[in-house]
């Protein structure tokens, strides 16, 4: 089950709702963003590639004993049935425990497509 990953492998910033641009809370009004500016509800992105990923909204973990898992992948998002998005979360001691994520595409080839 051969699979490509394409990420730099740099530490991405988890984003809250006060960090969004606007026209991302206007595209993603499934939110309750009211609610996040009263901290009584709370939502996770990442810039990636000139958009923002809502972390709440991916399919899953990535499967035990998988070629991503293999690698150190968490969770991922489906493009198609044989590629993607992967995400690795990431605890930076040295930085007061702060978490971070690194995110990569996936493409699986050859006689096997998908998870």
């Amino acid at each position: 089950m051969p699979v490509d990953i394409l990420t730099n492998n740099h530490r991405r910033e988890i984003l809250d709702a006060h960090q969004l641009p606007a026209w991302v809370r206007e595209r993603d009004d499934y939110h309750d963003w009211d609610a996040c500016e009263r901290c009584e509800n709370s939502v996770s992105y990442v810039a990636y590639r000139d958009d923002y990923i809502d972390l709440n909204d991916v399919d899953g973990r990535v499967p035990e004993g998988s070629e991503l898992a293999k690698l150190g992948w968490d969770t991922y998002r489906s493009d198609s049935y044989s590629t993607g998005t992967v995400f690795k979360y990431w605890q930076d001691m040295d930085n007061y425990g702060d978490w971070y994520i690194v995110v990569g595409s996936f493409h699986y080839y050859g006689d096997y497509g998908g998870l």
